[in-house]
């Protein structure tokens, strides 16, 4: 779901109609991460003013995955038949002084066959257009099935690897943290001859995407497609996030696609976070470029809008 806004900035919101009051978002976690599971069952978290703003982060932190997944199966048909490749942070064709990286490491010069690496590389603080931190460091992603062995790629399966990647946070008192991203995707990418991209993502179940020991995304799906006739998209993800200092976890449910034009805010389609005892978070993007969001926890019960 790539908004303009971040759905941490709606949980500040949400927290002000509720009245404010506890919480943080993953990068702000006070408890100790090291001692995050502490050996027991994890359970779902009850949804309330003191844990909204942990609940909505988790859907800020599934933008990750999607984010990185989309820059990552763009990637060999922006190299070409080079070995090499510099695009900018900020992903539009103004002047960016920083700029990432994008190498290949071919079997066979000039195409694409399974087995061929690519490597990204992200300068510090790193800004892409759909995340609420930048990041840094190196994704790597190996081609496991090239539906072509040409310049351009229209099928494939993409083995993607965030282990090198960490995320910078600056917290409220102005302290910057560095933040581990880790974890293992699979992507497929198909492009039919009407001009239609689909892409498939899916979290690895032995190295599920994590946010240093804050976060995991866990049984992630995420299913998008992209129509160059129309301009048009369509998003549906479903994920479970655990929150690993509390042992607790919220379920991610797309309930109807999220679709929109091509670089607009949806304008139609629903996601919910849900939690514990019937509590839940549901965003509902409209025609006129507004998410509604629709809250029920245990000391709250609300209806925003926000453009």
């Amino acid at each position: 779901m790539r908004n303009k806004n971040s759905v941490l900035a709606i949980a500040s919101i949400l927290l002000t109609a509720c009245g404010g009051g506890g919480g943080s978002s993953g990068g702000n976690e006070t408890k100790d991460p090291d001692n995050s599971a502490g050996g027991s069952a994890i359970s779902q978290l009850e949804i309330s003013t003191g844990t909204l703003t942990k609940a909505a982060a988790s859907l800020d932190l599934i933008q990750y995955p999607a984010e990185l997944g989309v820059l990552s199966i763009s990637a060999p048909n922006l190299l070409g038949s080079a070995n090499e490749k510099l695009i900018s942070c900020n992903g539009d064709t103004h002047y960016d002084p920083k700029t990432i990286t994008i190498e290949a490491s071919r079997l066979t010069q000039k195409k694409w066959s399974n087995g061929d690496q690519i490597t990204i590389d992200f300068p510090s603080d790193c800004q892409l257009p759909g995340l609420y931190y930048p990041v840094s460091g190196r994704m790597t992603m190996t081609i496991a099935m090239a539906g072509s062995s040409s310049e351009k790629i229209s099928h494939a399966e993409y083995h993607i690897d965030t282990s090198q990647l960490s995320q910078t946070y600056t917290d409220d008192a102005n302290n910057t943290y560095t933040i581990n991203l880790d974890g293992r995707l699979t992507a497929n990418i198909d492009v039919d001859g009407t001009g239609k991209t689909t892409l498939q993502m899916s979290s690895d179940s032995a190295q599920p995407f994590t946010l240093a020991n804050y976060y995991r995304l866990e049984n992630y799906n995420y299913s998008g497609s992209w129509n160059e006739q129309d301009a048009k998209y369509s998003i549906t993800t479903n994920a479970r996030i655990a929150l690993l200092a509390d042992n607790k976890y919220v379920d991610i449910k797309t309930n109807n696609p999220i679709t929109g034009q091509i670089g607009e805010q949806p304008s139609t389609g629903s996601i919910s976070i849900t939690g514990k005892n019937n509590t839940y978070l549901n965003l509902v993007s409209d025609s006129n470029g507004m998410v509604n969001v629709i809250g029920k926890g245990s000391d709250f019960l609300f209806s925003i809008a926000e453009n």
